[in-house]
């Protein structure tokens, strides 16, 4: 039998020499005693059994499931268990009372709380564990303080785990904060954030050297300027976000600045994100990725853009296809790519709308190989800016066939001294509708490999449908309404 008093935990159990108590004049109870044996012989103390772990269950939980947050701080700190177990200590089912303060620990050990209920938090700032694990538990904020459920500021560890964890919050700095948090990999999957004064994970300057996965039904809702999910200046192997669901009321969904990614960013399958502010629902101005994938997903903003991505640089490609949709409003675009250098951007089948600005806003944008707009793409617009603008964009080729652009109010294509090394292309189908004396397509000094427009149908309800200036050879543009100008056309 294992002596718990006050002289200090016995060697028996593997528990090291008259350990130093914890900070408190309080000793172990009996279920306590039962974590610490179970933590030297490396077993997992399951109080839920078969029982629910759902909210309405946690709540209920008595005082046959609590485990005081001094107890568990003493045995990863190493004053209840100097010999732990290589598997760590490992508790399910748990209610802890009073935050788990975990700051400026640092300990080789695997802390993995299961489906447990900490209503008053954690802390693990400046901490430096082997791997935590927070899978299905419920975690609240302390009360009558602004600090949120999770504070992890500089927090290191190979591993962080929070998968199916519901986290809600009311404060300022976030319900998760990571701020320059060094892991190997971060896990959410399936877990709920909220927080309805601040960010839902705050994890500027970020460091991951493997993967962060926020998918398989993640959401996270947040509210202000800082953003619903932040990650400005964060540098990670990949981001995985696919299926994820981020909203804002009143900022941005996704605010990642400054993001560097080793590989790739997936926000696809699904993937939404909605806000209402002038900043962009996702945001990725100056971002340095290896490869960024939207396929199927949906963005949306009601005052400014779905996408901002001003000078965002993908070594890869950018793919806005099968299903993506992003809907903005206002004179920034819909979907901003203003002065980004990109390896291809492919838009196949996408449909972008802006109900006061251009729908594609890429003026300045530098793509190597090739911008495919084809197969149903669709940009509408309400815009004397253009439905499309690629002013002083620089690219491989130029692929609109069976495009569909729209502007009820100027241009649907703005172009001026667009550059494409091999060839424009505007056949299949292609269509392009606008209204006022600039015409529809307006591709004043551009210098063009090529423009072949076989079959494509332009019209204007108040003007001329085409205006082309110092352009390469041009192949069978035809005009609904109006008659086709070009001047000083000449050969490449």
């Amino acid at each position: 039998m294992v002596d718990y008093s006050a002289d200090g935990l016995r060697a028996g159990l593997g528990l090291g020499q008259a350990a130093p108590v914890a900070e408190t004049n309080s000793e172990p109870n009996e279920l306590e005693r039962r974590l610490i044996e179970a933590v030297v012989r490396g077993a997992l103390l399951d109080l839920a059994g078969s029982d629910p772990v759902d909210d309405d269950a946690m709540q209920s939980w008595d005082t046959s499931r609590e485990i005081r947050s001094w107890v568990l701080r003493d045995i990863v700190r190493g004053r209840l268990v100097t010999e732990p177990d290589p598997r760590g200590l490992r508790l399910r089912g748990a209610r802890i009372t009073g935050q788990l303060d975990l700051e400026n620990v640092t300990r080789d050990l695997n802390l993995a709380l299961f489906d447990c209920f900490l209503p008053d938090g954690l802390v693990l700032q400046d901490a430096r564990l082997f791997k935590v694990d927070f899978s299905g538990c419920r975690i609240g904020q302390p009360l009558h303080s602004t600090d949120g459920p999770i504070a992890a500021d500089r927090f290191t560890a190979r591993v962080m785990w929070l998968d199916r964890a519901v986290i809600t919050a009311d404060s300022p700095t976030g319900a998760v904060r990571l701020l320059n948090a060094h892991l190997g990999l971060l896990e959410c999957n399936g877990a709920k954030l909220s927080n309805t004064a601040g960010p839902a994970l705050h994890a500027d300057g970020l460091q991951v050297d493997q993967a962060v996965y926020l998918r398989d039904g993640f959401t996270a809702t947040g509210a202000g300027e800082l953003g619903a999910v932040r990650l400005l200046n964060a540098h990670l192997g990949r981001l995985d976000c696919d299926g994820a669901r981020l909203s804002n009321t009143t900022g941005p969904a996704l605010a990642a600045d400054g993001l560097q990614v080793d590989q790739a960013v997936f926000l696809r399958d699904g993937f939404t994100a909605s806000d209402a502010g002038e900043r962009g629902a996702v945001r990725l101005l100056n971002a340095h990725l290896g490869r960024l994938e939207c396929n199927g997903a949906k963005l949306s903003n009601t005052t400014g853009p779905a996408l901002a991505a001003d000078g965002l640089q993908v070594d890869q490609a950018v793919f806005l296809r099968d299903g993506f949709t992003a809907s903005g409003a206002g004179e920034r675009g819909a979907v901003r790519l203003l002065n980004a250098h990109l390896g291809l951007l492919e838009c196949d089948g996408a449909k972008l709308s802006n109900t006061a600005g251009p729908a594609l806003h890429a003026d300045g944008l530098q793509v190597d190989q090739a911008v495919f707009l084809r197969d149903g793409f669709t940009a509408t617009a309400a815009s004397k800016r253009g439905a499309v603008r690629l002013l002083n964009a620089q690219l491989g080729r130029l692929d609109f066939n069976g495009a569909r652009l729209i502007n009820t109010d100027g241009l649907a294509l703005l172009a001026d001294s667009l550059r494409v090394d091999r060839g424009v292309f505007m056949r299949d189908g292609f269509t392009a509708s606008g209204a006022g004396k600039l015409g529809a397509i307006r591709l004043l000094n551009a210098h063009l490999g090529q423009l072949d427009c076989r079959g494509a149908k332009l019209s204007n309800t108040a003007g001329l449908p085409c205006t082309l200036t110092a352009c390469a050879s041009t192949k069978g543009c035809s005009s609904a309404t109006g008659s086709e100008r070009l001047e000083r056309a000449t050969a490449r």
